[in-house]
């Protein structure tokens, strides 16, 4: 079978959209989010009522952009994660492991992980934090997901 990247993602044999389009969990809007080197929550299960992830795999997609320039410039960061769409009831936690790549990152990176909370916490939550801080006010950042299985 063979695979091609097109304008509605990727395909196999030319038949089956692969990933399509991704859905948007996330969107600080131009320059409304400010990195820091604490986790800060930017989506958990069921907080946001228009999008609520179902249990599985899913590939993320963070677009990263600080806005005036200074610190990060336009780039993604990109991995694959697995969500639990239910309660929770532990603390523990599990890093996203992501790639990153775009104009300019100026020795910043991101980081994500997805935190579970214990028993009367709620759900699943998505947290995002970087490696400094000072540079980091006012990025724009997104995120999205497409679920793989």
């Amino acid at each position: 079978m063979s695979f091609s990247l097109g304008p509605s993602g990727l395909t196999g044999g030319g038949k089956n959209d692969i990933l399509g389009d991704f859905t948007t969990i996330y969107d600080s809007g131009y320059g409304g989010f400010n990195l820091s080197t604490t986790a800060t929550e930017v989506f958990a299960h069921n907080d946001n009522g228009a999008v609520s992830l179902s249990t599985g795999t899913y590939v993320i997609r963070i677009y990263v952009d600080r806005a005036g320039g200074g610190g990060w410039y336009s780039g993604y960061f990109t991995g694959i994660m697995q969500w639990y769409g239910s309660y929770t009831n532990s603390t523990n936690s599990s890093d996203i492991p992501l790639h990153g790549s775009g104009h300019a990152f100026n020795n910043g990176y991101l980081y994500a992980r997805t935190q579970m909370q214990s028993s009367g916490g709620g759900d699943l939550r998505l947290l995002v934090w970087s490696n400094s801080s000072g540079a980091d006010e006012n990025v724009t950042l997104q995120i999205a997901v497409k679920r793989l299985t």
